[in-house]
């Protein structure tokens, strides 16, 4: 069976989630986490570090199966819907949380930070729709 033009979105999709992943490594040292994290307390200190390495994780491990695995991805088999569904959630969520939060005070101001803001909204929303479409194609919906 031929798959169509959707695992190529998805293994793009995936040097996407690389890319980020990878860029978040600087946001840290961007938003002096340690100052930050001297203000909490280490309950709080340790929860928000456990986040972010499972984000982290988990965003590096979409793009690697995205782009090791974007046929299979794209094969309509339970696991791809399963798959597919969970990642599409996980990035609308992501839309969500950046709809609802993305203008927390504090954080730096200056165009290239807008401009960085604009651009991991827009980044977000087409992971979403990504994942949607091909969650929509293995389900034999589209």
């Amino acid at each position: 069976m031929k798959i169509p033009a959707i695992s190529t979105l998805i293994f793009l999709s995936g040097i996407a989630q690389i890319i980020l992943s990878l860029g978040s490594i600087a946001i840290p040292f961007v938003l002096d986490w340690k100052a930050e994290m001297k203000k909490v307390n280490s309950l709080i200190r340790n929860i928000f570090y456990t986040y972010s390495v499972y984000i982290f994780m988990t965003n590096i491990w979409f793009g690697i199966i995205s782009m090791l695995m974007p046929q299979q991805l794209a094969d309509k088999s339970p696991l791809a819907c399963a798959v597919t569904i969970f990642i599409a959630l996980y990035w609308w969520g992501r839309v969500g949380v950046q709809f609802l939060f993305g203008k927390a005070e504090g954080r730096p101001s200056g165009l290239i930070f807008t401009l960085g803001e604009i651009a991991l909204w827009l980044l977000f929303i087409v992971l979403s729709a990504v994942y949607t479409w091909a969650a929509l194609y293995n389900l034999a919906l589209l």
